[in-house]
């Protein structure tokens, strides 16, 4: 079992210090993080690669930014260049992975109670794929893999073709969330957003009794107002923040 995430120089210093720091406190599984820049944080549970060791990231990227051209720049749902980093650093870990289940967060993911390994396998409940569904499309913050699962190759082939085949700008709109949704159409998954399909599901999910997803301006709250744990993650992140900074005066 291993964790996957990625981020950028500038996401580290706003919010993927404190994934890191949370995850090696909470979550006892190996993590790969996919970087630009080996950040300064270390622990035995982190291993850092660089994002475009992918032989075909920079190439989509290219590619993908000619087609933006022609693209409201406002509109985060054409953004494919932006958010294909996540699917490229999942990739990355997927194709080379053999039945072992792969776990996915985002790096802006905070941890505030420990992770049961289990309990992460639970919610494939026999299924290739484990996501938070929404009304319009999925949430991917999280997403688990079942890369032993009959069904996987195919999915993982789908998933390749968005990308390796460009078939995401075939779709209405081009952000990982659309690209996954549309691979695995056809395939047997789990829904642990429970059919909520709210705006902010991962506050209505399982997930919820252990993480929040600080999405957009949540992450200079410091937690999700919407959250169950609301003032339990906000001063965890002030008491970290106060120790980080008697630590480095």
């Amino acid at each position: 079992m291993k964790c996957v995430t990625t981020f950028s120089p500038k996401g580290y210093e706003e919010y993927a210090g404190r994934f890191l720091e949370t995850y090696v406190r909470h979550v006892p599984i190996p993590l790969l993080a996919y970087v630009e820049k080996t950040p300064p944080f270390t622990h035995k549970l982190i291993e850092y690669r660089d994002i475009y060791g992918h032989p075909d990231i920079s190439s989509f990227i290219n590619y993908a930014q000619h087609k933006e051209r022609g693209t409201p720049k406002q509109n985060y749902l054409y953004h494919a260049a932006k958010f294909c980093h996540k699917v490229y650093a999942q990739l990355s870990v997927l194709e080379k992975t053999l039945a072992e289940e792969v776990f996915w967060w985002d790096a802006d993911t905070v941890f505030f109670a420990d992770v049961s390994p289990w309990e992460l396998k639970g919610y494939l409940k026999g299924a290739c794929l484990a996501y938070l569904g929404r009304t319009l499309y999925t949430e991917t913050g999280f997403i688990g893999f079942d890369t032993g699962h009959p069904q996987f190759p195919m999915f993982l082939s789908h998933y390749k073709d968005m990308y390796y085949k460009r078939k995401i700008f075939n779709l209405q709109h081009w952000t990982d969330c659309h690209a996954f949704d549309e691979a695995r159409r056809g395939f047997v998954g789990t829904d642990i957003g429970r059919g909520h399909g709210v705006a902010h599901v991962w506050c209505e999910s399982p997930l919820a009794k252990f993480s929040d997803h600080l999405k957009g301006g949540r992450k200079a709250m410091g937690a999700s107002p919407e959250h169950r744990n609301y003032e339990q993650i906000l001063t965890a992140h002030k008491t970290g923040r106060t120790a980080a900074a008697e630590a480095n005066p």
